[in-house]
């Protein structure tokens, strides 16, 4: 059995999102980045909510 380490625990909307930053272009890219800010922002918030 393997734990994922925190770099690779990520949820399946993270994951589409950096499969598309990589084969995106210009304004594709920073869409994409956008993105995976919000989601990010999302998920951290989530965490504060249930470790508090």
């Amino acid at each position: 059995m393997r734990f994922a380490k925190p770099r690779e625990d990520v949820c399946g909307s993270c994951e589409q999102l950096c499969k598309y930053i990589v084969g995106a272009v210009t304004e594709e890219k920073l869409h994409a980045l956008s993105g995976m800010e919000n989601n990010i922002t999302d998920a951290r918030k989530v965490v504060k909510l249930i470790t508090t």
